[in-house]
């Protein structure tokens, strides 16, 4: 692919029209069949035998293969090395299936890796000292590996090249292709020459359907740990084994079992169970008598019908999950297959007993990696609170409120009437019961309400604040649940342990995340007022010098806007408001919680999420407000570190709204602010038309993109409309002034303004 050509699918995918053509089917081509046939007759005779298809002859052009493999290859092409596309990347093609893997083979030695692509390149090892690479672009990370030599027990055996056994890597595809774990993962692309090579009888044995391994199998299966992906790709592909890897299977499979380490076999167990196919990989490891080896805390129960109906019944759901769009969680499969275990054991023990008992069973052939063991504990833990037969109840499910809170009329009075304090006094304290406005607790994420309840058991109050409930009343789907206690740090520490992840902000300030399997939930002991409201009129006294409180109402004023400072109690269900938020919500209004000016001056990150929130809501500023940001923009946001700006800017264009944030940021003065290289260019219509149809797109396609591509496309179009003669980097330099570049994200926006200024985006769009 050339370079403008590369360029211009970037472009077209950015507006959502790119459609690929379907490939020709590769086992169509009578003379590619000869050619396999031919091949795989060798292969039996003499043990291995190179084919070579040319790229006139299979069609599988590099436009196929992701732009950063490509990238890849030509600078290791470029310093004259070898380079291969290897592996899954060719047998999916060759299958028709979706090609996502890519895995690039060379004759470069790690050292000649690390001359060329320098810091980019990241070198793990593997478990038998082997070295691989990985090079992470910003939508991808690319495997990089040099050729690898032929195991050394293959040494003498009958059809294998005659090699030097102490050496762990070649400079040759033939002797790579013996270390491959199948033959149908031993095919390369080579990216020189367009070529498919096939040392093993791969492409033979993908057309007849059947799997096998470079050399006889029980000696492949002996040497080379692979029986868990074997029965992976089986279950996978619904491939049959050859019949010599069969009878091996079926005679030794749980010795060949036993060659596996821990923390491989934790690894290529949980691929079994997001991939979508985790019913038929259950059902594939029961046929070869391996499910009860691997997971030993079942090994009891898991040949009865009872069992068996419940795993594929909770297996397919994951797999209906995944089909449906959905992000699957392994440790959350690993967790139901082991259910059945931790629920009769907390028959005769407590149920954490039951967890651990369960989960030290399953450490007996798995190494858990990082925290995997943490998540499985807290899925059994859900499992446990919802199951119907436990407990009188469900698990708790997110609601939203069929009217709005105000619909009330007691409360609308309520509100009514604290909003009048507010005025009159600065700040006045509104409670309003659960009994009045009924919602309960269990409305709210799982794992927020567990860690409200265990701040609770502690004798500490726990309220949820900000999005979450504001989010809720405004009758929108949140998952922005933040917990405030006046549990100091070391209480949390000793609470949640590895689960509490603490940060430091500017200022002092210490806040933690609280990760749980399936989310991630703040938590931050109060805040005290700012001490730039020291002495102000209407401010309760405290003491500036402190930054925590054990006061809520302290809490209250150090929040950025008046509708995210809203309470709910944990422990009694109250939702407290100190400063009239229920009130500007019904409004539709943005306000402080004091003078504007002072706020606004005090923590200039609050004008830029003021602005956010203006856009996403359609919200109008109270006239203090816009009175402030009208005159007073540009003094706000220009003291702003790149760092913070960093975090908050990519949210204006990730969630759906980009092109009204484009707007509200236009209409105020601060896009030049934001991005200094529009200086000459941002009020011209032309330029905003540019931009805005671009950022139509994105919105259009936000379910689609990830948050960092959104901002990425987003910042290109924002830059490239704007560049005088094509300056792109020059650009790039004025906004990295400002704007602290996440790692290949510089990079990554460089090569959409590129593609944007060479093709024309008006009659695109």
């Amino acid at each position: 692919m050339t370079r403008k050509s590369l360029l211009l699918l970037l472009t077209i995918l950015l507006l959502g029209t790119l459609a690929l053509a379907e490939p020709e089917a590769f086992f169509d081509n009578a003379r590619i069949n000869d050619m396999i046939d031919e091949n795989y007759a060798l292969v039996q005779q003499n043990g291995w035998a190179e084919l070579v298809i040319p790229q006139a002859l299979h069609h599988f052009g590099k436009d196929r293969i992701s732009p950063n493999a490509l990238e890849v290859g030509q600078k290791l092409i470029d310093h004259g090395y070898k380079a291969y596309v290897v592996g899954g990347t060719v047998r999916d093609f060759v299958l028709g299936a979706t090609v996502n893997d890519y895995d690039i083979a060379t004759d470069a030695s790690i050292d000649e890796q690390l001359e060329i692509f320098g810091e980019n390149l990241y070198l793990h090892g593997s478990g038998s000292g082997k070295t691989f690479g990985l090079i992470q672009f910003p939508d991808e990370a690319i495997d990089l590996a040099t050729l690898q030599n032929i195991p050394a027990p293959y040494y003498g055996e009958p059809g294998v090249p005659d090699f030097d056994p102490s050496l762990s890597q070649s400079d040759s595809p033939l002797f790579d292709s013996f270390q491959r774990d199948l033959t149908m993962n031993a095919l390369y692309y080579d990216l020189r020459t367009g070529d498919i090579i096939d040392y093993q009888g791969g492409l033979y044995c993908l057309r007849e359907g059947f799997m096998d391994t470079p050399v006889e199998g029980s000696l492949a299966l002996r040497t080379n740990p692979i029986i868990i992906r074997l029965l992976r790709f089986k279950a996978r592909y619904g491939l049959r084994l050859s019949d010599s890897l069969e009878a091996a299977m079926r005679s030794n499979a749980k010795d060949y079992a036993r060659n596996i380490e821990p923390l491989e076999a934790e690894n290529q167990l949980r691929r079994m169970w997001f991939g979508g196919y985790a019913a038929d990989c259950f059902d594939v490891l029961m046929d070869y008598d391996l499910f009860g080896y691997f997971h030993p805390p079942v090994a009891d129960i898991c040949h009865t019908e009872a069992y068996q109906a419940y795993a594929r019944k909770a297996l397919g759901r994951l797999d209906a999950d995944k089909a449906s769009g959905k992000i699957v969680d392994e440790n959350e499969a690993v967790a139901l297959l082991l259910y059945p275990a931790v629920r009769k054991l907390a028959e005769t023990m407590s149920e954490e007993a039951a967890i651990r008992t369960v989960l030290d069973q399953e450490e007996t052939v798995y190494e858990w990696w990082m925290d995997t063991r943490l998540l499985s504990e807290q899925y059994l833990r859900d499992l446990l609170a919802a199951d119907p037969e436990r407990a009188d109840r469900q698990a708790p499910e997110a609601a939203f409120l069929d009217a709005p809170l105000w619909a009330n009329e007691d409360i609308a009075s309520l509100i009514d009437e604290n909003h009048a304090q507010v005025l009159e006094k600065g700040w006045a304290e509104l409670v309003i019961p659960e009994s009045m406005h009924h919602i309960p607790l269990n409305t709210f994420s799982p794992n927020a309400v567990d860690l409200g309840q265990r701040l609770l058991e502690r004798g500490y109050k726990a309220c949820l604040v900000g999005g979450g409930i504001r989010d809720l009343l405004m009758g929108r789907p949140s998952s922005d649940y933040d917990v405030v206690t006046d549990a100091p740090i070391e209480v949390q520490r000793e609470l949640l342990g590895d689960m509490l992840e603490l940060h430091t902000v500017p200022g002092g300030r210490t806040f933690g995340f609280v990760h749980y399997p399936s989310e991630v939930v703040d938590l931050a002991t109060f805040q005290n007022i700012p001490a730039a409201f020291h002495g102000l009129p209407n401010i309760p006294d405290f003491d500036p010098t402190e930054l925590t409180s054990t006061q809520m109402v302290n809490d209250s004023f150090e929040r950025d806007l008046t509708i995210n400072s809203l309470y709910y109690d944990m422990e009694t269900g109250d939702i407290i408001d100190y400063h009239g938020g229920l009130y500007d919500l019904r409004a539709e209004i943005i306000n402080t919680m004091a003078d504007p000016l002072i706020c606004l001056e005090n923590d200039t990150i609050i004008a830029l999420r003021a602005l956010r929130f203006k856009a996403k809501y359609d919200f109008d500023f109270s006239e203090a407000m816009e009175a402030a940001v009208q005159a007073r923009i540009a003094e706000f946001l220009a003291p702003i570190d790149r760092e913070p700006l960093a975090f908050h800017l990519p949210k204006f264009f990730a969630e759906g709204y980009a092109a009204k944030c484009f707007d509200v940021l236009v209409d105020y003065g601060a896009l030049p602010v934001l991005f200094p290289a529009v200086e000459n260019a941002w009020k011209e219509e032309s330029y905003q038309q540019a931009v805005m149809r671009v950022l139509l797109t994105i919105d259009n396609r936000h379910d689609d993109l990830e948050d960092g591509d959104a901002a990425v496309m987003a910042y290109a179009a924002i830059l490239a409309y704007a560049t005088q003669d094509g300056e792109v980097d020059a650009a790039l330099d004025a906004q990295a002034v400002k704007y602290a570049f996440a790692e290949g994200e510089r990079e990554a926006v460089r090569r959409h303004m590129i593609a944007l200024l060479e093709v024309d985006m008006p009659a695109a769009a």
